[in-house]
């Protein structure tokens, strides 16, 4: 009998059958893919902690064979603080863009970027201010090199951009920069402005100029590119303007206009610039400021350099006195002390009063518009026994203070400014020291860290030391003496303290001026009233209201440094201050006439328009009831639409370029102390005029 057998698919002998089925099974053995096959199913420990998985075979990258390298003309730590932007390989039927870069640095010290590049062939390279910005520079076949050569064809700058203003370098917070290569806009740069010399990038291109920004990020350096296929990118040109240009030039704009007007760079030089020495300077040393005499100085030179006079410098350095042309190289010379600058402290000698007897304390503090106390204060060697006083004694009036209204020094960069275009490291750019603003929108170059030393500035436009403000009198100086004549240096400073022995705050500056002295009108302005005052004489008030030039003469203030007196100090601003809104007022007081306006051939009313420089008055004395020994114009600023409210009073000391005693010659002082010798009283009918009404 037969059976179907699955194993053979045949049918076979029943009995042949029966024999495999019951036949024995041989032993299986399971084998592990990294093991020897293990007796009885049981695992050492070592064998346990072993993998228990096959490795998966990766398939590894291509190598690229090829690499490209752009040169940044700067060191490696600089990068990032020159913000050069995103720079890209573009996308060809081959391979897809390369926008990833390795950092090294060059032989020659600068930055090289590196990218891998797969297929060589001939590559378009962009430039954004960062990735998918929207407005590349585009150079077109660019070629890799094969990998670890390190060649470069193109090559970059970055640079910062200054204008002149007289003989120093600055950089400005108000206008547009504009990029040109082969006399196509490549980049158009707003400055941020309020007091910000970075800038945005705009939209703007070769075609049409824009409105609109590429980005909200400030810009403090603009890229050039220095070499396209090895040779240097002759034809650029820096353009700067205060305002933006208009369509109409824009469109206008061609190669001789631009060589004209705008500054044609010379990038070899500017590129060679970063391998510049460092100038000699002026160093401080302890309480001097020295200076070691270069090939080339002469002692006029040095001193025009410093910011100070022939004749300080040979007084601080005895030594060339009568020898000013021998000066020897390698020699230091003082420039500044600091020692010993106690000032004079004013002093009154006793004498004998009008009754034969000694002057009393009383008699002596009201000389002085002091109190008795004050004064025995500031005389401590009598407080004990205040009647040991006698004739022939000096009395201190006014503690000592310490010299800290010598006029400050502006010093003029080591290099020489010659013209536009001019480029020279930082380091050798900036003054030491300076006012903050050169003219109203320029903000002086000085000394700043974030600025590499070797960074490339270049001379990118001239302009005017402009101010719209003429000070109200010629040499201005404050008053040395009290109405009485006693020698009193503060009486005539801004402040709440100034006047404290009479409990009244002094709200202007009062400012030396012998009867008849031209009084001139400080800026552009309509003269908002003319009035008699019993208290302050004839007076013109001038105001100005339109926000941008209210703006712009707020930006002319002065780096005033307020004074410090013992128990007194100048105040800065009233607490309601608010220019923008409120305009500025320019109150002149104490007249002894009104000049006549030349448009209308008589004297100047409520209304009139004035011209800065104009003359407006003469100063006088106009309103001092008893008269006085100190004759004087007193200035008022505010900010207010009706003049008169005490907390809107601005020191006048930050428009007003006026000498302290200090900063007074000596002829000054002896002037003022001649003129103090006698009362002078107002003039008969100096407040006759007819006068005309007010203007709000």
């Amino acid at each position: 009998m037969k059976a179907w057998d699955e194993k053979i698919g045949d049918f076979v002998e029943l009995d042949a059958l029966g024999e495999e089925i019951t036949k024995p099974k041989a032993q299986s053995k399971y084998i592990n893919a990294f093991y020897k096959p293990v007796e009885d199913g049981f695992l050492t420990p070592e064998q346990k902690e072993q993998p228990h998985n096959e490795p998966v075979a990766e398939k590894s990258p291509p190598v690229a064979a090829y690499e490209y390298n752009i040169e940044i003309a700067c060191a490696q730590e600089d990068i990032v603080t020159y913000q050069i932007g995103a720079f890209s390989l573009g996308k060809t039927d081959d391979e897809a863009v390369i926008s990833s870069w390795k950092k090294s640095a060059s032989q020659t010290g600068f930055t090289l970027l590196t990218a891998s590049v797969m297929v060589n062939e001939p590559k378009a390279l962009y430039r954004e201010f960062f990735q998918s910005s929207g407005s590349a520079l585009a150079f077109q076949d660019v070629n890799p090199v094969k990998k670890g050569s390190g060649t470069h064809t193109e090559s970059f700058v970055p640079i910062k951009t200054a204008v002149q203003v007289g003989e120093q370098l600055g950089w400005p917070t108000t206008g547009f920069y504009y990029h040109f290569i082969d006399e196509k806009l490549t980049h158009e740069y707003q400055i941020v402005g309020n007091d910000a010399s970075t800038f945005f990038a705009t939209q703007s291109s070769a075609e049409q100029l824009s409105s609109s920004l590429l980005s909200d990020h400030q810009y403090n350096f603009i890229l050039l590119p220095w070499k396209v296929n090895n040779a240097p990118v002759t034809r650029q040109h820096l353009l700067y303007l205060p305002q933006k240009m208009t369509q109409e030039e824009f469109a206008e704009l061609n190669a001789t206009w631009l060589d004209e007007n705008a500054c044609l760079l010379d990038v070899e030089t500017i590129v060679k610039s970063k391998n510049e020495n460092a100038l000699a300077r002026e160093k401080t040393e302890g309480d001097e400021v020295t200076y070691v005499i270069q090939p080339n100085d002469s002692l006029s030179k040095i001193a025009h350099q410093q910011g100070t006079t022939l004749e300080s410098l040979v007084e601080l350095n005895p030594q060339y006195k009568g020898k000013e042309g021998q000066i020897q190289i390698g020699d230091t010379l003082i420039i500044e002390s600091n020692k010993d600058e106690s000032t004079h402290i004013p002093a009154h000698i006793v004498v004998l009063n009008g009754d034969g007897n000694r002057e009393t304390w009383d008699e002596i503090a009201k000389q002085h518009c002091m109190a008795p106390k004050e004064l025995l204060t500031l005389n401590s060697m009598f407080e004990d026994n205040p009647s040991a006083l006698k004739v022939g004694d000096e009395l201190c009036i006014n503690a000592p203070q310490q010299a800290q209204d010598k006029a400050q020094r502006v010093t003029l960069p080591p290099i020489v400014l010659t013209h536009i275009g001019q480029v020279s490291s930082f380091v050798n750019s900036f003054s030491s020291m300076s006012k903050r603003l050169l003219n109203a929108f320029v903000v002086a170059a000085l000394n700043d860290k974030n600025i590499p030393a070797n960074t490339p500035i270049v001379n990118v436009g001239k302009l005017e030391i402009e101010r719209h403000w003429c000070d109200p009198i010629k040499n201005p100086m404050s008053t040395n003496h009290y109405q009485n004549g006693g020698e009193c240096a503060y009486w005539g400073l801004f402040g709440e303290d100034m006047r404290r022995e009479v409990n009244r705050p002094h709200r202007g500056l009062d400012l030396f001026a012998e009867i008849g002295t031209d009084v001139y009108a400080c800026v552009d302005a309509v003269i908002q009233h003319v009035r008699f005052s019993s208290s302050n004489g004839n007076l013109i008030v001038l105001k100005i209201d339109e926000k941008e030039f209210v703006q712009r003469i707020w930006n002319e203030k002065l780096e005033y440094k307020v004074h410090s007196l013992p128990n007194r100090t100048e105040d800065v601003e009233g607490k309601d201050v608010n220019v923008r809104e409120n305009g500025l007022r320019f109150a002149y007081m104490h007249l002894n006439s009104i000049e006549i306006n030349p448009e209308t051939g008589s004297v100047f009313k409520a209304g009139d328009k004035v011209q800065k420089g104009q003359i407006i008055a003469k100063s006088g004395v106009s309103g001092i009831k008893t008269g006085t020994k100190a004759p004087h114009l007193h200035f008022e600023v505010s900010s207010e639409h009706e003049y008169g409210n005490s907390n809107t009073k601005i020191n006048p000391g930050f428009f007003v370029d006026f000498k302290y005693i200090e900063q007074q010659s000596v002829s000054d002082k002896e002037k003022q102390s001649v003129v103090a010798k006698t009362n002078h009283k107002s003039y008969k009918g100096i407040s006759s005029f007819k006068w005309s009404g007010d203007i709000g």
